[in-house]
């Protein structure tokens, strides 16, 4: 082969890659469906508000509760605001709170996980019986009396849902840490005088970072619902600001679906294509980075 040849040659890196993600696109049909739905969702999150044909805080831009027309795809609310540019401009709420609190969930169960499951003994229990007081409550219970204290806005919303993420993310870290810690390496490393914080983060954490990026897929689509919830129960993100729960049951839509059912339909649609997308790839994640699920 010639030095130029070579120039163009792939990487290792780059083969592995290539190799995997035709794999996951063969393998995995229904996770690359989720896949380009998230896509599409994130990519509308950020350039949403600067593509829509309206304003979405603009009244009367057609008739109240129009059906779907060409001008209004979506039809329109009983403000004549457009439902397509709202639903649009919702997204970005969506992935803001989604991303935001399974920031903050992943990454503190993450830290409580590794240290409670690596260290043990009393701390271990204690924790552990906080964790069992906090998920003996229904989550949605709880996001409820903390955004009705907090006062509804989307930072207490994504903070609210992020620390109720934190107790059944950090058990799944610690089952991990649990395994890991009685591996022949973490006692090699241990022997040779490799401290708890080294064998933690060199060690530990590279081998609980598969099933972390699972739990983070799939808690989005948990978090966006939630989301919706609360907005659709009037704890959400107060009003101009377009969400797809409130858009579902708020009052610009409550006391008129039933002549015009494409106020609460097109929402609808929106959240249950997210929540779904965010499912699928997650299930297909795990079945890719899981050997066991994989037949190696």
């Amino acid at each position: 082969m010639t030095a130029a040849a070579s120039l163009y040659r792939p990487s290792t890196r780059v083969l592995t890659v290539r190799r995997g993600l035709w794999r996951f696109l063969r393998k995995q049909p229904l996770g690359t469906i989720g896949a380009l739905i998230v896509g599409l969702f994130v990519v509308l999150g950020a350039i949403g508000p600067y593509v829509v044909p309206y304003d979405t805080s603009a009244l009367a831009v057609g008739p109240r509760l129009s059906a779907p027309t060409l001008d209004h795809p979506f039809g329109t609310d009983a403000f004549g605001r457009d439902q397509f540019s709202r639903i649009i401009v919702g997204a970005r709420l969506s992935v803001f709170v989604g991303f935001g609190a399974v920031a903050i969930g992943t990454g503190a169960a993450t830290v409580l996980g590794l240290w409670v499951g690596y260290v043990g003994g009393k701390v271990d229990m204690v924790v552990q019986r906080v964790v069992d007081g906090v998920m003996a409550y229904p989550p949605l219970v709880l996001a409820l009396v903390a955004v009705g204290v907090l006062g509804p806005s989307a930072l207490n919303v994504t903070l609210v849902l992020g620390v109720l993420m934190i107790a059944a993310n950090s058990r799944v870290v610690r089952g991990s840490t649990l395994a890991i810690k009685e591996s022949t390496y973490v006692e090699a490393a241990r022997v040779v005088g490799a401290g708890t914080p080294r064998v933690i983060v060199r060690h530990v954490l590279p081998n609980v970072v598969s099933p972390l990026i699972v739990i983070a897929t799939v808690s989005l689509g948990t978090v966006i619902l939630a989301e919706g919830a609360l907005s659709f129960l009037g704890l959400g993100v107060p009003p101009p600001t377009p969400s797809w729960g409130r858009m579902i049951g708020g009052e610009e839509s409550r006391f008129y679906f039933a002549s015009n059912p494409s106020l609460v339909l097109f929402p609808g649609i929106a959240l249950t294509l997210v929540v779904f997308a965010f499912n699928m790839f997650g299930d297909a994640l795990r079945d890719v980075l899981d050997p066991r699920l994989r037949g190696e």
